[in-house]
């Protein structure tokens, strides 16, 4: 499932001077914040504090600062500070909601949410917020409904329409969502975002050369940006060009040494250009990886057998189903190694176990 990108409003709030020692703190705090001193910036919040116990934008920016170190609970402690000072600060409600949130309390968040649009109905924020929420909870027409608010609101904004496609491809409404992408690129044609999903989208749809052209573009704009390298890799995979998906996950492969899924698809492929045993090798550094990856053993078996190696690969075979035990085509492929070592009955088992 695609993640959603998730809003902080990192708008400080600048509240009237009470003593200029207390500002000074406040607005250090705020530099600290900013360069992502966020230890630093929660002492000189502390100092303001101290030095102005009803310092609500104080409390409310420790809290920001306490959050983006994921102490959430703290955090929390100081939005409701913030909140008991300032009942009306939407911004407070607006970080503990996300605060309660992370912490999986979804009624708390959403009842802050709702209550910042009380306090100002046109809060892109909380309809972007509770949009996000919905989708964590799988309440995916209601997400929909929320990012549509948001865009009525706030008709440009980037993310309403990338969360809003995700959103489309969880109910299988995919016209939809390669139309929010679209807009997204419309928005702003640099974003990586909404290329990759729409490319994904479009590999998963069969529409394998407008994909292409997706993470093509991607790398034109971002030529190091090693996902766009896998996606097309996978569209020139299923378009039968297995050399350029190579070159594809040959060079994924050169940004991070450690990519699982650049080796797994660069074995897929030379095992479809007959190079088995450099599909081997792949496959080997795949397990290095994860060690647990069944497809990888299957697939490695499977190389093994046209090279003839048979017991070799009913040994990954087997490991696969070590590994999970209801994974019929493991017992296919053992099944059928066995046969051809003349196993016949211990492959008939196999067969027995793959069609239960």
């Amino acid at each position: 499932m695609k993640k959603i990108a998730v809003l902080i409003i990192a708008v400080f709030c600048f509240g009237n001077v009470y003593s200029q020692t207390a500002e000074e703190y406040f607005e250090k705090g705020n530099k600290k914040y900013s360069l992502n001193d966020f230890l630093g910036a929660i002492i000189d919040f502390t100092k303001a504090i101290e030095l102005k116990p009803d310092y609500a934008d104080a409390f409310n920016n420790r809290g920001l600062s306490k959050y983006l170190l994921e102490d959430y609970h703290n955090a929390i402690l100081d939005f409701n500070k913030s909140i008991q000072i300032d009942p009306n600060n939407n911004l407070a409600y607006d970080y503990r909601g996300n605060a309660k949130k992370d912490l999986k309390d979804y009624d708390g968040a959403l009842s802050d949410y709702l209550k910042e649009i009380e306090i100002d109905s046109s809060s892109f924020a909380a309809y972007f917020n509770i949009g996000a929420l919905k989708f964590e909870l799988k309440q995916y027409k209601n997400s929909i409904s929320y990012y549509n608010k948001l865009l009525e609101i706030k008709p440009e904004f980037l993310y309403g329409y990338i969360n809003r496609g995700v959103a489309y491809e969880e109910l299988g409404y995919y016209e939809e969502a390669i139309k929010d992408y679209t807009k997204a690129i419309q928005i702003e044609p640099n974003n990586t975002d909404s290329y990759v999903n729409r490319g994904d989208l479009r590999n998963q749809m069969g529409r394998y050369n407008d994909a292409l052209s997706d993470f093509s573009k991607i790398i034109e704009i971002y030529p190091n940006f090693e996902y766009a390298y896998i996606g097309r890799g996978r569209s020139k995979y299923m378009l039968d060009d297995y050399r350029g998906a190579v070159l594809d996950f040959t060079k994924a492969i050169e940004f991070n040494q450690n990519y699982l899924d650049a080796y797994f698809n660069r074995g897929l492929s030379k095992f479809m250009l007959d190079d088995y045993r450099g599909a081997i090798l792949d496959y080997n550094k795949s397990i290095q990886i994860d060690p647990k990856n069944t497809e990888v053993y299957i697939n490695r078996g499977i190389s093994k057998s046209y090279l003839n190696k048979y017991s070799e690969a009913i040994l990954d075979f087997t490991k696969a189903i070590e590994i999970n035990p209801k994974n019929e085509n493991a017992y296919l492929k053992r099944g059928i190694t066995k046969i051809n070592l003349k196993q016949k009955n211990s492959g008939c088992l196999d067969f027995s176990k793959a069609g239960e």
